[in-house]
């Protein structure tokens, strides 16, 4: 049996337990936007107080993470660096989720893709390099992973002997 801080207990024994969402981006001109979904959140050494919406995070097949940041804009404050002459995209973004003291980091990506931009900022993001995964460099084919070392080889390892057997 594992005992429970009184901490974590009052949270557990919360009827609905909605998680604290961070978004950090980086966009040109070094405009860096720090949103929550829970209002003004000071964790990290940094007040997160630009309000976000987080929409559809999801795990994609062969690995990453990709989703929508809906970030409010009414007041053209993001307007410049999103719609001037450097382009946003690949720029660095993080995700976290949790209780708003303990954050979990779900994505570490990029700006994939800018949509609307007023009133709410719609911004696609992206695991970093999940367009590069999902096309190996490098295929492993015959015959180099059909190399089996003899039954009996002797392998000397860190002042160990080991010798190797034939599968019984």
């Amino acid at each position: 049996m594992r005992d429970l801080t009184a901490t974590l207990e009052a949270r557990l024994g919360r009827a609905v337990t909605e998680p604290a969402g961070l978004a950090e981006l980086t966009l040109p001109g070094g405009l860096v936007v720090r949103a929550s979904t829970r209002g003004a959140v000071t964790w990290d050494g940094h007040t997160w107080d630009h309000p976000l919406d987080l929409a559809g995070l999801r795990e994609i097949a062969g690995g990453g993470v990709q989703g929508t940041l809906r970030l409010d804009n009414r007041d053209h404050a993001l307007t410049p660096a999103l719609t001037g002459a450097d382009d946003p995209r690949g720029g660095p973004v993080r995700v976290w989720l949790g209780d708003g003291d303990e954050m979990v980091l779900m994505l570490a990506g990029e700006l994939d893709a800018v949509g609307a931009v007023w009133p709410v900022a719609e911004i696609a993001i992206t695991s970093q390099g999940v367009r590069r995964m999902l096309a190996p460099r490098v295929r492993l084919l015959p015959p180099l992973v059909r190399h089996l070392t003899p039954p009996g080889t002797i392998i000397d390892w860190g002042g160990e002997r080991i010798v190797l057997e034939a599968e019984r």
